[in-house]
């Protein structure tokens, strides 16, 4: 019998194209020199557990967004036993006086106090007696047994209400380092603050302020409820200025609503018959603590726009920080948690 020699050509030349491909993936692959010490073991789910990540970045944006829903009973998790929850909320109408065309909003980020809504002929003005937040004080559970207190989020949102056909002049939104309410400051009416917003006063007009601590160490701690003179730079926070100036001269007028948003976690005196009644602590996640203080850094004090922007922004804000070394970190020790030694 004769064997067929055709297909001893193919054969031949399949096992040299082979044999050029694997010469060709041994030139591409360069040797490791490293001996894996970048190699990420097995057993650790770095990328897998991002509804970890996803809580945490939820968590952060809880406490720095006070317009956020996540906000309302929201507490530092630095494991404080026997705290509890309070958010104020209300607005106020800023207006001109008789004469002047001026208006003037002083705020402090204290509980149960305080805000100053005047209507003053002229500025400077002299700064004394703040009222109180609403749902702060008055019969609330946090104006009658609440012993000490820190703010958690605070913020406010500035809304022109003029027509076309009256709106006229400008707001400027700035912070300031302290101001006491005991009538030994004055206001006045001038861009020597932080962070100055000017905004002129136009019909559908919406500005955004966010609190932000001045000393993150004084903000963590607990101090005592505040009084109508309180300082907020006591317990770690500035204060707000809202001004508008340039109105009509010869009327008084409604010009614009300020709504305010406080949250605060407080504790009751140690032998209420209320601690009993606060549930277990908020675990202590410092990674949570770190990335809300590298969040305060970066995000901006005033955002045009209300709620939905201010969300996208710190939403924006928030992300970052993730990708970031505290971000990393908070990563890196979630991942190791599940290893089982």
């Amino acid at each position: 019998m004769v064997k067929s020699t055709k297909s001893k050509p193919k054969r031949a030349a399949k096992r040299a194209s082979q044999s050029q491909k694997k010469h060709k993936s041994q030139a591409r692959t360069l040797t490791n020199v490293t001996g894996d010490v970048q190699k990420v073991p097995h057993n650790i789910k770095m990328s897998r557990d991002t509804h970890v990540a996803m809580g945490r970045k939820q968590t952060v944006c809880g406490l720095t967004d006070p317009f956020c829903r996540h906000a309302i009973g929201a507490r530092i998790p630095d494991g404080t036993p026997n705290t509890f929850t309070a958010s104020g909320r209300g607005f106020f109408t800023m207006a001109t006086g008789a004469t002047g065309g001026v208006s003037l909003a002083v705020m402090n980020p204290c509980a149960p106090y305080g805000y100053l809504n005047i209507q003053p002929t002229t500025l400077p003005y002299t700064v004394s007696n703040c009222t109180w937040w609403q749902n702060l004080g008055g019969p609330s559970l946090f104006a009658t047994y609440a012993d000490r207190m820190r703010i958690v989020s605070a913020g406010f949102i500035l809304r022109a209400i003029q027509n076309a056909s009256s709106a006229q002049g400008m707001f400027v939104i700035q912070t300031q380092q302290s101001v006491p309410f005991d009538g030994s400051v004055t206001v006045g009416g001038d861009f020597l603050g932080n962070d100055n917003e000017t905004v002129s006063n136009y019909p559908g007009m919406e500005y955004s302020y966010i609190w932000r601590p001045n000393n993150q160490t004084l903000a963590k701690q607990f101090t005592s409820t505040s009084t109508n003179s309180s300082n907020s730079e006591l317990a770690g926070w500035p204060s707000a200025v809202v001004y508008f100036s340039g109105g009509v001269t010869t009327a008084a007028a409604n010009i614009a609503i300020i709504e305010y948003f406080i949250n605060v976690e407080f504790t009751v005196k140690p032998e209420s018959g209320l601690n009993p009644l606060s549930g277990k602590p908020t675990p202590a996640d410092p990674h949570v603590v770190a990335m809300r203080e590298a969040a305060h850094s970066a995000m901006p004090v005033s955002i045009k726009g209300g709620v939905a922007d201010v969300g996208k922004a710190l939403e924006n804000v928030v992300s970052e920080v993730a990708k970031g070394p505290v971000g990393i970190a908070a990563d890196v020790f979630s991942a190791l948690s599940h290893i089982k030694i």
